[in-house]
């Protein structure tokens, strides 16, 4: 008889780029939740980009925990870049869509 070989260690390419794909979009999402809720909190300068910071690494490690259950060895089979590729490869989409909805909802409390 013949042992069937269990090789887990296969990754798929369509399934890694939708578990970036989800990531950068729940990154998108938050940036303009946090860029409006600073706006409204009227936050200013250095606060509100250390509440940007603050607040998306809190983000990125509940998704971590969430979807990895915290076990970051999983990252990556899931990930293909790792945990830094997958943090610093969206964070200018999300500091600009940040900004963008901070200054939209200041200047919209303000006047």
């Amino acid at each position: 008889m013949s042992a069937i070989r269990k090789d887990f260690s296969v990754t798929y390419k369509a399934n890694i780029v939708a578990n970036i794909n989800t990531f950068h979009h729940i990154h998108d999402l938050t940036s303009l939740v946090l860029g409006s809720s600073s706006g409204i909190l009227q936050l200013e300068s250095y606060h509100g980009l250390i509440y940007f910071l603050v607040t998306n690494i809190i983000v990125t490690l509940a998704f971590f925990v969430v979807i990895l259950s915290g076990n970051l060895k999983l990252i990556p089979k899931y990930y293909e870049k790792g945990l830094p590729g997958l943090v610093f490869e969206g964070l200018s989409r999300s500091l600009a869509g940040f900004f963008m909805m901070w200054c939209l909802t200041t200047a919209l409390i303000s006047t």
